[in-house]
């Protein structure tokens, strides 16, 4: 949902966070907000059926012959039928099933778009507990939660899955968008997999449990990480396989390489225990490609979420 209006399709894409790592909306800087996620595919509205339906077809150039014929047939002295349009009668006929038709089809989509923009959708909240909203309610800068098999209400930035920062990573299927079945690997950029999922395993049912303390904590480090960085990314366009951004000036944990693997096996500690006041950080400018994006329409799969 990152589109303002026709004007800007070709500018680049600015989301700017401010020194306690929460996102700024256009609006508290004066200027036009981003456009919502609500979803229009249907053509038609009540109001508008009637007269647009019947120019959308007679300016078929078939129509328009016969209405022509029709009209030519109504003057008595060039009409054969003695100024009565015969033609009219079968005319009226198609043009009553064709609207008939063109009315049953976009009954469909306005309840595929009610269907799609009312789908429930968790979205993080800033004191670190999670809310649902409706997909047409999400605006840009939001953080969600996607659950395994559910498809994604909008384009998306990957942050973290399930596992955290042990396997930073999600497999996606594209079927609805592309028609491929086989799954695409996606990744969380750097400075963003090394945070910690917030599950636990419950032993009795052997399912996976989220705490919401953990991802409490795990969003405040987000945040930290955060301060002060500004995303940007491509504009939006038709291409299905690329996409370019980065974010500048992310905190990503330092990690020397002078007895790097011991200093892992700490620093992997501390993030299974929660612990972040000892990590050390570089600012740095990440780099963002495909490999990041979660399409609208795709489908998370294998991953709790």
């Amino acid at each position: 949902p990152c589109n303002r209006n026709n004007e800007d399709e070709q500018k680049q894409r600015i989301l700017e966070y401010d020194n306690i790592g929460e996102y700024v909306t256009p609006e508290s800087k004066d200027e036009l907000p981003f456009i919502g996620n609500k979803i229009k595919t249907s053509k038609y509205s009540i109001l508008t059926f009637i007269p647009l339906n019947l120019f959308e077809q007679v300016i078929r150039p078939a129509n328009f012959y016969f209405c022509i014929i029709a009209a030519l047939q109504a003057i008595p002295e060039v009409s054969i039928s003695g100024g009565s349009p015969t033609i009219l009668v079968p005319l009226v006929f198609v043009f009553t099933v064709t609207a008939i038709k063109d009315a049953l089809e976009d009954l469909k989509r306005h309840r595929d778009d009610k269907e799609e923009n009312q789908r429930k959708v968790e979205v993080l909240q800033n004191n670190g507990q999670f809310m649902t909203k409706r997909s047409e309610e999400l605006r840009v800068g939001e953080i969600v939660r996607i659950q395994d098999r559910q498809r994604f209400p909008a384009d998306l930035l990957l942050i973290t899955s399930a596992k955290g920062h042990k396997s930073p990573y999600c497999y996606v299927e594209t079927s609805n968008i592309d028609g491929e079945t086989n799954l695409k690997l996606k990744q969380s950029p750097e400075g963003l997999n090394s945070l910690p999922s917030f599950d636990s395993l419950d032993r009795e049912s052997l399912k996976v449990v989220i705490e919401d303390d953990h991802a409490s904590k795990s969003f405040g480090e987000f945040k930290k990480r955060m301060n002060k960085s500004t995303i940007t990314s491509d504009p939006p366009n038709g291409h299905l396989d690329t996409w370019q951004g980065a974010i500048k000036e992310l905190d990503v944990p330092h990690v020397t390489n002078e007895e790097k693997n011991d200093i892992e096996e700490k620093e992997d500690i501390k993030l299974f225990d929660y612990d972040f006041s000892s990590i050390s950080y570089d600012t740095r400018n990440v780099h963002l490609s495909f490999d990041n994006l979660l399409l609208r329409g795709s489908e998370l799969r294998n991953s709790d979420w």
